[in-house]
């Protein structure tokens, strides 16, 4: 039984019975040209031999047939939907040995061969089609292993608050870094809304930009909100919100990260009353200024005026009234 591989043009010999030691046993491979010429590779007749030593011109493949002994040959073709795929082979050491039964016979059984190699075929092939997806599958699971070890990594090792929240809100993963700013126990806050966490004064302004961000696709600047602690404490925190996109819902989650600034605004606020200070002392100066040139600038002018006179009338002054 022999395989014709049209595409790589070569033919495969997938069975042999007979003697030992073939020319052409199981598994040999050989050229399409070495069984009979191209043009007659498509053909769906039989080639029936009464006697391979009386023919000549015999293609290799025959040639080898004879060489082992046979005489008497007949070649079936395997076909499916008007395509040969294989040829099934059946030899004899002696001479004329098919009649028409032998014939119809090889005809049948060529069928069924067809059949049987069209399912190995498609067997094959659907466990290579399954080889593939379990490769693809094993590569996917690998690289989404690492980017959750990447993801694991940042969030762990991060020094701000980070929360994992639906498009919603609804808290689904806070970092350890949050855990210890807020006071809460790992996933003590999951599916509680992001609003938990913050002052009920600034909740409006949190649910503002988490609106903007989640359900208009926006990029919104971070903002600064007074959080809330377990306890009660508030403090202030810078927020940024990104939006996480999924593969079938653009509005997947989003990623919330919080910076704590009390510093900041102490800080702020230290420049703030010291600014107060130095533009109140630079008033005070102004004024002190101002005063002092009045007070001065009074008696100046009587001295000015007075001199001016004296200058006027020290001619008609005698001696001693000057």
């Amino acid at each position: 039984v022999i395989a014709l591989f049209a595409e790589s043009r070569h033919a495969h010999v997938l069975a042999y019975r007979g003697p030992d030691d073939p020319a052409m046993p199981a598994g040999y491979t050989m050229p399409l040209s070495d069984i009979r010429p191209a043009e007659n590779l498509t053909k769906t007749q039989e080639y029936l031999f009464d006697d391979l030593n009386t023919q000549n011109d015999l293609s290799p493949f025959y040639e080898r047939l004879r060489h082992d002994g046979v005489q008497g040959c007949l070649t079936i073709p395997l076909s499916l939907e008007n395509r040969r795929i294989g040829e099934l082979t059946i030899c004899a050491e002696q001479p004329a040995p098919f009649t028409d039964m032998h014939i119809e016979m090889a005809w049948e059984l060529s069928n069924q061969l067809a059949i049987a190699i069209q399912n190995a075929t498609y067997r094959e092939k659907l466990h290579q089609h399954t080889q593939n997806l379990e490769n693809s599958v094993a590569q996917r699971t690998a690289e989404l292993a690492r980017i959750t070890d990447r993801v694991e990594a940042i969030l762990n090792h991060s020094s701000d608050a980070i929360v994992l929240a639906y498009a919603d809100g609804t808290i689904t993963q806070t970092n350890p870094s949050f855990d210890r700013m807020f006071g809460y126990h790992v996933d003590a806050l999951f599916h509680k809304p992001l609003t938990a966490i913050v002052h009920p004064e600034h909740v409006n302004a949190l649910r503002g930009t988490l609106h903007a961000v989640a359900e208009e696709n926006k990029n919104e600047p971070p903002i600064e909100i007074m959080a809330q602690r377990r306890d009660g404490s508030t403090f202030y925190t810078e927020v940024s919100l990104s939006l996480i996109k999924g593969d079938n819902n653009p509005r997947g989650g989003v990623v919330c990260i919080m910076r704590d600034i009390t510093e900041r605004k102490r800080t702020e606020e230290e420049l703030l009353r010291a600014l107060e200070r130095e533009k109140e002392l630079g008033e005070l100066k102004s004024r002190f200024v101002s005063m002092a040139s009045h007070e001065f600038r009074t008696p100046l002018t009587t001295i000015v005026s007075s001199t001016e006179l004296l200058e006027f009338h020290i001619d008609k002054m005698n001696p001693a009234q000057r």
